[in-house]
């Protein structure tokens, strides 16, 4: 190595995450934020299907941020910012989600176990939702897919792992969401987790930064 080159973030970034990809078992998806639509893997608006919403119900229920409203602007994570502008271009709205489904519970974002959860109160139970690295949440997953999901087998762990490195590949900063449901006493943990997918992000470089 003869030349090292470092940056921090909001030096020659905005820092300003922008969601850019989802990859899920079930499709392939990429995000035009000039027409602020998703597009599926033919490249047209993606629908809402069941594997989608709940991707983004995950993202946008699995924070601290303050969403941004009108006038003015979001506080918090830049990627939580991300996942929610994500969730409101399907239509998922925090305060909305919040509303019907009452956080009881949030496991903080850890350096060791690199990864976050929060608990909310939805139909007689506690739903789980969960995102970090995504070495840590495939650790942790036993199923993938959305409920009931099937058997997360080691290959596709192995799989999903170099789809995540591909990502990265890209220059994307990339995070894994996963969920699971369990009786309302207990307590939220990172064990048998249903993983759903990837989500890749990107800090776009300040318009200045060639000079």
């Amino acid at each position: 190595t003869t030349v090292v080159c470092t940056d921090k973030t909001g030096t020659l970034t905005e820092n300003r995450m922008t969601a850019e990809r989802l990859w899920l078992p079930s499709s392939d998806y990429r995000l035009d934020h000039e027409r602020g639509w998703i597009l599926d893997s033919s490249g047209k608006q993606a629908s809402l299907d069941a594997a989608l919403r709940r991707a983004l119900e995950v993202g946008v229920l699995c924070g601290t941020a303050t969403p941004e409203t009108q006038g003015a602007a979001g506080a918090g994570d830049p990627i939580e910012l991300a996942l929610l502008r994500l969730g409101a271009l399907a239509g998922l709205d925090h305060g909305t989600l919040v509303a019907a489904w009452p956080k009881l519970h949030e496991i903080a974002f850890d350096t060791e176990t690199k990864m976050m959860a929060t608990g909310h109160r939805r139909d007689g139970r506690l739903f789980v939702a969960v995102k970090g690295a995504p070495e840590a949440v495939l650790a942790c997953a036993t199923r993938i897919g959305s409920e009931p999901g099937v058997k997360l087998s080691a290959e596709a762990r192995a799989k999903w792992l170099g789809r995540a490195a591909s990502l990265a590949e890209e220059g994307l900063r990339v995070l894994a969401v996963a969920e699971k449901t369990i009786p309302l006493q207990e307590s939220p943990s990172y064990k048998n987790l249903t993983f759903l997918g990837l989500v890749g992000f990107r800090d776009p470089p300040r318009i200045d930064v060639r000079e």
